[in-house]
C-alpha cells in the first residue's frame, strides 16, 4: 500500500471473508475456507483489538510505501493454470526434438487473465525452432535463454490452449546433459482472490477541518 494522504487521518479497511461453512452434496459438512486463513500479520499502524472484535482494520497510515499486513492460506486449491507437458529426452544423436504443452485455466470464465508467458526450455544446441499453437502464434524462440516464450495476451477461465514446438538440434554439440528444466508461467490476474478473501471498503474518517486528497 502507498499512502497519499496529508496529515494523520485515521482510515477503516473492511473486508470480505470467505463463507464459514459449506455443504457438499450429501449434506456433509467440508472444512471452513475461512479457518484456512491463519497466520495474520500487520503493520504496526493497526490497532490490534479492533481487529480481534470485528475483522475491520483500522489505521493510520505511515508516510510513503508499506505493507499493511499478510496472511497465509492453509487450503488445497488449484493454482490459477495447470500445464500438461510433453517433453520427451532427446537421444545422442537426435537432430530433432517435439516437445507439447497444453496450458488450461482453472478459474472462472468470467475471469480473465493477461499478458501469459510461457517460458518453455530447450537444449543449449538449439539452432531454431517452429512453433504451431491453438491461439494466435505469439512463440519465438529466445536464444539468450535457451527457451521459446510463448505469449497469449488474453486467457479466458475454464479453457486451454495447446502448443507444437519442433526444436532443430545441432550436431556439432552434445545435449546428454540436459535435464529438461521446469516450465514455467508467468501472468496478470485481476480481480481474482484464491484465498476469497477480497477488500468491501477503504474509509477515510475525517475529522475537523481535515480533507482527504492525493
Amino acid at each position: 500500500m502507498k499512502s497519499f494522504l496529508s496529515g494523520m487521518p485515521e482510515c477503516k479497511l473492511g473486508l470480505s471473508y470467505p463463507s464459514t461453512s459449506s455443504k457438499t452434496p450429501k449434506g456433509t459438512e467440508k472444512p471452513s475456507v475461512e479457518n484456512t486463513l491463519a497466520e495474520f500479520q500487520f503493520h504496526q499502524c493497526v490497532r490490534l483489538r479492533q481487529f480481534n472484535q470485528n475483522k475491520a482494520i483500522s489505521f493510520v497510515p505511515p508516510d510513503g510505501q508499506f505493507e499493511l499486513m499478510r496472511y497465509h492460506f492453509k487450503a488445497t486449491q488449484k493454482p490459477p493454470f495447470t500445464l500438461y507437458p510433453v517433453v520427451p529426452k532427446p537421444g545422442p544423436d537426435s537432430q530433432v526434438l517435439n516437445i507439447m504443452v497444453t496450458i488450461k485455466s482453472n478459474y472462472l470464465s468470467k475471469y480473465s487473465a493477461t499478458n501469459v508467458k510461457v517460458n518453455i526450455p530447450v537444449p543449449k544446441n538449439t539452432t531454431g525452432c517452429s512453433t504451431n499453437s491453438s491461439i494466435s502464434n505469439r512463440a519465438k524462440y529466445s536464444p539468450e535463454t535457451n527457451s521459446v516464450v510463448w505469449t497469449i495476451p488474453k486467457f479466458s477461465g475454464n479453457s486451454e490452449h495447446t502448443i507444437d514446438v519442433k526444436v532443430k538440434l545441432s550436431k556439432k554439440e552434445k545435449h546428454d546433459d540436459w535435464q529438461r528444466p521446469p516450465i514455467t508461467v508467468s501472468f496478470k490476474l485481476s480481480m481474482l482472490s484464491m484465498s476469497g478473501l477480497q477488500v468491501k471498503f477503504l474509509q477515510i474518517q475525517e475529522t475537523g477541518n481535515y480533507k482527504s486528497g492525493k
